[in-house]
């Protein structure tokens, strides 16, 4: 039979079809898969072989992989937080983290024992004071309180004992070895960075120096990716003599080994394989095919990681590179550019989905920064020999600084990263991939036109996009665990009330709960915040959001009432709580009313209690009301049971983790048949238009 195009790029295609289903994520099941998967398979045994015929194969088949993507993808939102359960397990002790307050360790499997299901990724244990001395491959038996945040856990509060010893894999001890030669050769800032550009650790990184690199979308940079490892190829083709041209795949499964052989060193190694094999067997495989011949060896090499976000950018970003051509005619900054232009095009619709961002800096700062790359690299393995660090030392610092100047100044640029949350995603992908094939055909200001109407739907700094779009006015709590956080959304701007976390991180309250949760309702970003007091649980945000969206924040002095009609067509009112005990501080700060030109209404509390409660009884008129957020994330229950009968809400929200259930104000709520919603299992939405209101848990 003829072939066509489509056939011989089918292994591209597959791979495709497979990522756009991790990115998107369409709501499917097992059942779907295995029909359209069944139905490919059927249809191979039609007698017939008619272009038709192995068309509807083909289509049955990509569908049935598109499927399967969205099944083994894994949302980037952290969401909800589990935490504190008692478990008495053993593990072997790894090493030692650089600040020496915890351990990373292997949990070991214990017979006949199935109540705590761990993962196979390593865990990290902090300790108590006063444990035993001990060492690398120790047995421990450990007990602690465990908590799991996706496929990440750790074990807090932790005590053990001893029970044995066994020799740790030689890979793990020279992993090791590296790690310890680096520390103590290098200065901590320089060691940090060695360590993840060889090892691809990235726990003892400078926060802000990361944060940095994460704003201006550089982050793949710091990480040991398919790019470092293309970079150790280049540079051994072209320092290795001819004699010894043989060793380079050898020296490239070490540096591999050296890193773990995580999962983007197994894809760059797979397709640096792939595509020697067809260079010495003399077969012309397209580039494509090589493409997508990595990420299924990958995915056979790990079946039960997630397609995160971190695997779609890597192959998304190699796409948009591979299908624009190279042009030797061209200017050499223009051959720098073009590709890092084109990774950026196939990246952005993943990027923005997921996240609501877009990181244009990335275009230009991914060259310069990417410069140091490659003597950072070398100057780190020299490290590794005796006596060079005399030499290597002083270089390394003197990169990071100059890199750090650079970085400081770069991340107050505007647009760094740009928050998009109201763009609309069918219009970031048509422009980006339309610029994209411009690029493909050599058309560079056919591209940039391409992106242009993109900017009539995107916030400027002091200028109005003229399409934005109109948001629907409602409530979105996050999913924050044991804290709070309140999006009170109008039209074209928005508030929020508190912005805090026992259990998050400030980048992840941020970058991974607020903004992603705010692109999936296509709300837009707050303009002001007001916060209910000043507990950590509550603020502990602050500083990252003033930084990053500059936000005018509201107050009120106890006792008074400050009205602002913001965000339209909301109006709120900031209640000035009144503390029997000022020197109580969840009894100090505010309360807020909103209201919702409609007629729905809703009271927001913080952590207050007793004779604070009674008192803003006697200051709020009397329901019924459409929504409570309860205070002190429902454990409260001391003055909240004549509240409750003052404004009888038809709803109540309370914002918790699953530590905190059964939460104590949950008996008063049953007593008075009140309808309750947790952020424990993810966020809460509410649409202010609706009559009688339904929350939307995610």
């Amino acid at each position: 039979m003829e072939s066509t195009p489509w056939r011989n790029n089918l292994v591209a295609l597959s791979a495709a079809s497979f990522l756009f289903g991790a990115a998107f994520q369409p709501p499917s099941s097992l059942f779907a898969t295995i029909t359209f998967l069944g139905l490919a398979i059927a249809s191979c045994l039609l007698p017939s072989k008619s272009k038709a015929t192995t068309a509807l194969r083909a289509i049955f088949l990509l569908i049935a992989l598109f499927l399967l993507g969205g099944m083994r993808a894994r949302p980037e939102t952290v969401t909800a937080v589990r935490q504190d359960i008692p478990v008495t397990l053993v593990a072997k002790a790894v090493r030692q983290g650089q600040a020496q307050n915890y351990w990373e360790v292997q949990l070991q499997p214990i017979d006949g024992d199935k109540r705590h299901k761990t993962h196979s990724a390593n865990t990290w244990l902090f300790p108590l004071p006063h444990n035993p001395p001990t060492l690398p491959g120790d047995l421990l038996e450990i007990r602690g309180k465990l908590e799991r945040r996706g496929r990440y856990q750790s074990l807090h509060a932790a005590s053990w004992r001893v029970i044995g010893h066994e020799p740790l894999p030689w890979l793990t001890r020279f992993r090791s070895w590296v790690r310890n030669r680096l520390g103590e050769a290098l200065p901590p800032p320089e060691a940090a960075l060695a360590t993840a550009l060889l090892l691809g650790e990235r726990s003892g990184l400078d926060e802000q120096h990361r944060s940095h690199y994460r704003q201006l979308g550089l982050l793949h940079l710091l990480a040991v990716s398919g790019m470092h490892l293309w970079l150790w190829n280049a540079l051994m083709q072209a320092l290795l003599p001819r004699r010894l041209a043989k060793a380079r795949l050898p020296l490239l499964l070490f540096v591999a080994a050296m890193a773990g052989f995580q999962a983007s060193v197994v894809r760059a190694c797979s397709a640096l394989i792939l595509r020697d094999f067809a260079s010495r067997s003399q077969k012309n495989i397209p580039s494509f095919t090589l493409w997508g011949s990595a990420l299924w060896c990958e995915l056979l090499l790990f079946p039960d990681r997630p397609a995160g976000l971190g695997i779609l950018l890597s192959y998304s970003a190699t796409a948009g590179i591979l299908f624009t051509p190279s042009d030797s005619s061209r200017s050499a900054i223009m051959r720098v550019l073009l590709p890092s232009y084109a990774a950026f095009l196939a990246t952005a619709p993943l990027l923005h989905e997921m996240q609501g961002t877009l990181e244009p800096w990335s275009i230009p700062l991914t060259p310069v920064f990417g410069m140091t790359l490659a003597p950072r690299l070398l100057l780190s393995l020299a490290t590794l020999l005796p006596a060079f660090h005399t030499v290597t030392s002083p270089a390394l610092v003197g990169i990071r600084q100059i890199e750090a100047i650079l970085l400081d100044s770069c991340a107050e640029w505007p647009a760094s990263p740009w928050i998009a949350t109201q763009l609309p995603s069918w219009l970031l992908l048509l422009c980006c991939a339309c610029a994209l094939y411009a690029l493909n055909k050599r058309q560079i200001k056919k591209s940039l036109s391409a992106v242009l109407p993109l900017f009539f739907f995107l916030p400027m700094p002091g200028l109005e996009a003229p399409f934005l779009a109109t948001a629907t006015p409602s409530l979105l709590g996050l999913p924050v665990g044991h804290g709070l956080a309140v999006v009170i959304a109008g039209t074209e701007e928005s508030l929020l009330f508190d912005f805090g976390s026992q259990h998050l991180s400030p980048t992840q309250l941020l970058d991974r709960t607020l903004i992603p949760e705010l692109k999936r309702h296509k709300l837009p970003p707050p303009n002001r915040v007001i916060y209910s007091h000043q507990d950590a649980d509550h603020v502990s945000g602050a500083e990252i959001l003033q930084n990053r969206l500059a936000p005018i924040v509201e107050k009120a002095f106890p006792g008074e009432s400050v009205y602002l009609s913001h965000p339209r067509p909301w109006s709120t009112k900031i209640l000035g709580l009144n503390a029997a005990d000022p020197t109580v501080t969840n009894n100090r700060g505010v309360a807020l009313e909103v209201t919702h030109k409609g007629g729905f209404r809703a009271i927001l509390l913080g952590d207050a209690s007793g004779w604070t409660l009674k008192d803003l009884e006697n200051r709020l008129r009397p329901g019924p009301i459409d929504l409570l957020l309860l205070p002190h994330h429902g454990l409260t229950v001391e003055g909240l049971g004549g509240l409750l009968d003052h404004l009888r809400p038809r709803l109540a929200w309370a914002s918790c983790s699953q530590n905190d259930l059964p939460f104590p104000a949950q008996a008063l709520l049953e007593q008075r048949h009140i309808p309750w919603k947790t952020t424990a299992d993810g966020s809460l939405y509410l649409v202010a238009k609706e009559k009688y209101p339904v929350t939307l848990a995610h």
